[in-house]
């Protein structure tokens, strides 16, 4: 079994068995409070956007630049640590980045330069994160599902959410293989 960050998808489900545990989005990162108001992927047209290399984020952005009228200047770095800096130190406007990292590196902040704000209300994207399973061991798979399950029926899966400050990406049902429900944005 693996627990990690792991996005469920598709082609990953003909593999494993992926526990969909979570539900996570992308999200936009400014300066703590967020000075130049962007609400919107379209609010980075002409901004500065940090991202890293070869990511889900760095593809989203370049895609909603082809749609602005002035592009985005994206900067593409090899390390999150170094694209968070980038933001704290000016050199970018923003960052695109997961939802439930963004979250939680803006409460709890570290490094040089200005803080930084995660833009909660933004949420795109959306698609779960998920615990695999190998195909061969049913008994194991269903027997997380049904603990977890008991943790999200009993509410004490929502409260350890909330706690860190996660619960719009709680699920109320503990599904298996279910990435194809989700629309791909």
């Amino acid at each position: 079994m693996t627990i990690s960050g792991i996005n469920d998808d598709v082609e990953l489900e003909k593999q494993v068995d992926v526990i969909d545990y979570m539900y996570d989005a992308t999200t936009i990162m400014t300066i703590k409070g967020n000075p130049l108001g962007i609400k919107s992927m379209a609010d980075l047209c002409g901004k500065k956007v940090a991202v890293p290399v070869g990511t889900f984020q760095n593809r989203m952005v370049e895609a909603a630049s082809k749609k602005c009228t002035t592009p985005i200047d994206i900067l593409s770095i090899p390390k999150m640590p170094d694209v968070l800096q980038a933001v704290r130190t000016g050199r970018a406007d923003a960052t695109v980045n997961g939802y439930a990292t963004s979250v939680y590196t803006t409460e709890h902040q570290t490094g040089n330069g200005k803080g930084l704000q995660a833009l909660p209300d933004i949420r795109l994207a959306v698609g779960y994160l998920g615990m695999l399973v190998a195909k061969d061991n049913p008994q194991l798979r269903d027997t997380v599902v049904a603990g977890l399950q008991h943790m999200a029926d009993s509410g004490a899966y929502e409260a350890i959410m909330k706690k860190w400050s996660l619960g719009p990406l709680a699920v109320k049902t503990v599904k298996v293989n279910d990435a194809a429900s989700l629309p791909v944005d």
